[in-house]
């Protein structure tokens, strides 16, 4: 059975609803994919929060995995929360149509979207680091003598991830609310249309049946 990328195929370029179909099919499957790349950063985060809660002395193990870890949490921030923002040409995801059923997690997500745009993308010391002891950073302090008299000033840094447990945990369950919508509803829906589209240029074999959706398997899912 022959597979063709529907890009591809010579009527994508004359038929504007194919075209739009298999954009926004793809578009959507994109945001998947980003969402389950995210969940797979937090929960890796998550675990390595977990152990150090259970056994404090693994503290100095993961010392300098540090870096990692807090990079990987500030990538999963990026690839939840673009999809949410302006994207030239491609969807924009209203949280209002995700949150429905979990108005409770709101406020957390747009927590996720204050620090993507004013610490990852902005660096507004306001919202992470800048010498917030929780968060870590650097940390300017000022020495003074027995007297009291100024002696230097000096610039510290601590490092530590700039989530806290349960935050990394509502994090998770912001991308498993975003992701099963998709999952469930918005991605089959798109695919609907797009096999719409394809049969009427080129009628529809029952290989498959009435309804189908083959998937890439391999990945971490949300659950």
């Amino acid at each position: 059975m022959p597979t063709i990328k529907v890009r591809e195929l010579e009527e994508y370029e004359t038929d504007l609803a194919l075209r739009k179909a298999e954009q926004k099919y793809r578009n959507y499957c994109t945001i998947r994919r980003n969402l389950r790349d995210a969940y797979f950063f937090v929960n890796s985060a998550i675990a390595m929060h977990e152990e150090i809660k259970a056994d404090p002395t693994q503290l100095s193990g993961y010392n300098s995995m540090l870096k990692f870890y807090s990079a990987a949490v500030m990538h999963a921030v990026v690839l939840y929360c673009r999809w949410f923002g302006a994207t030239n040409g491609k969807p924009t995801l209203d949280v209002s149509n995700y949150f429905r059923s979990s108005k409770h997690m709101i406020g957390f997500h747009e927590r996720l979207m204050e620090i993507r745009h004013k610490y990852v993308v902005h660096h507004e010391d306001d919202i992470l680091g800048g010498g917030n002891d929780k968060m870590g950073g650097d940390i300017v302090s000022a020495l003074f003598d027995e007297n009291g008299l100024f002696l230097r000033s000096e610039s510290t840094f601590k490092e530590q991830l700039w989530l806290t447990l349960d935050e990394m945990k509502a994090f998770r369950e912001c991308i498993c609310i975003v992701h099963n919508e998709l999952d469930a509803r918005i991605i089959p829906r798109e695919q609907r249309k797009l096999d719409r589209a394809l049969t009427r240029i080129f009628g529809r074999s029952g290989a498959f049946g009435p309804d189908h959706n083959v998937q890439a398997g391999g990945e971490q899912q949300p659950e």
